[in-house]
């Protein structure tokens, strides 16, 4: 299991509160790991939108592709950030909105669990 965090940092003045919603759809970039040419550009995702994997046995996903003579899909899965995974890492994020004490410090607003492939913009 290979997490991704998206963290941000910025000053806040009169700003209350910083959070993404949970609906919220994102746009990434992705690639495989093991070769440099194979990408997917503007990828799609949100966390209500699950796929079905090939193998039935599997827990459903955000997104799975399966790249070039590979055997089986590469997946992402969005994380809740509250999520017990993440409580082992330097900071255990939550999914509460930050107040503004929190300015200029980076405080992760996404997290995604990534299995052969890589996130990259």
């Amino acid at each position: 299991m290979t997490i991704f965090v998206l963290e941000i940092k910025g000053d806040f003045e009169n700003i209350a509160s910083v959070t993404a919603r949970d609906d919220n759809e994102w746009s990434i970039d992705i690639k495989n790991p093991l070769n440099d040419y194979e990408e997917r550009k503007n990828v799609t995702i949100r966390a209500s939108e699950l796929q079905e994997m090939e193998n039935e046995h599997q827990a459903p996903v955000n997104f799975a592709v399966k790249w070039e003579g590979a055997n089986k899909q590469s997946t992402l899965s969005i994380m809740s950030l509250g999520d017990k995974a993440l409580r082992g890492k330097k900071k255990q994020p939550s999914n509460a909105p930050r107040p503004v004490t929190e300015s200029e410090t980076w405080t992760p607003v996404f997290a995604v669990d990534c299995r052969g492939l890589e996130p990259f913009r």
